[in-house]
């Protein structure tokens, strides 16, 4: 798995692609704050508008709209693809279950997501005719690199890309599964 989005040097998806990254790498910390929600929504990069219909709503059939798809695609193909669901659907979850008061047993998930976060995740889970929720396909298969390189693939020589809390108990649970 990629662990990075493709960077588009200068291009007009340089600072989204790599603000995904850097907010998915820093949810362990941002988690602890008490206040993810509102820095996701700080943070984030503005909705894709191009990728919205008049009503700003998503729409796959919007011409000309698609050129964070484009670059994906042209830059990782289905890797990058993968990758950009797995940035997504952790920023979307963290969004949707981030307690508001960094008191996670009382925390209560809201019902709406932003769009900056919701249109360019539909996106892409479309082009991957895939639902809009964390897969176990994308947590597990798309989340993992080796520690050593020239190691082989086995549970002292793996770890995960992303995580939610982080932590020793969240990346063994998810790599014994």
């Amino acid at each position: 798995p990629l662990k990075a989005l493709p960077r588009d040097n200068g291009g007009p998806n340089a600072d989204t692609l790599l603000i995904w990254d850097e907010l998915a790498g820093n949810l362990p910390s941002l988690w602890g704050t008490g206040n993810l929600r509102e820095h996701l929504l700080r943070e984030m990069p503005p909705t894709l508008t191009s990728l919205c219909d008049e009503y700003g709503h998503y729409s796959s059939q919007r011409k000309g709209g698609n050129h964070l798809l484009s670059f994906l695609q042209e830059n990782g193909g289905q890797p990058a693809l993968e990758r950009a669901n797995l940035v997504l659907s952790f920023l979307a979850h963290s969004f949707v279950w981030a307690p508001d008061d960094n008191n996670i047993a009382k925390a209560k998930p809201t019902t709406e997501l932003p769009a900056c976060i919701a249109v360019p995740w539909t996106a892409v889970t479309e082009a991957l005719d895939r639902p809009t929720v964390l897969t176990y396909y994308s947590y597990n298969v798309c989340n993992w690199k080796r520690i050593n390189p020239e190691g082989g693939i086995e549970l002292g020589n793996i770890s995960r890309l992303l995580n939610f809390r982080g932590g020793q108990d969240e990346e063994w649970y998810h790599n014994n599964m």
